[in-house]
């Protein structure tokens, strides 16, 4: 069975967003994600995924 509350080792910054399950709407507060280094799918807190790219878009400029 598919754990999607554990994350991956990735980090927040490789994760896009993709379209929730319905069950999924009932964690308000979590997004739906896909890792775009490892491909695993996991919800996240969308402020933290947002917190992640920022910070490294702005070490990275």
């Amino acid at each position: 069975m598919l754990n999607y509350f554990s994350r991956c080792s990735c980090g927040l910054r490789h994760l896009a967003r993709i379209e929730r399950r319905p069950w999924m709407r009932l964690f308000s507060s979590q997004r739906f994600y896909q890792c775009s280094a490892c491909g695993k799918k996991q919800l996240a807190s969308e402020r933290a995924v947002n917190e992640a790219v920022f910070k490294y878009r702005s070490e990275n400029v």
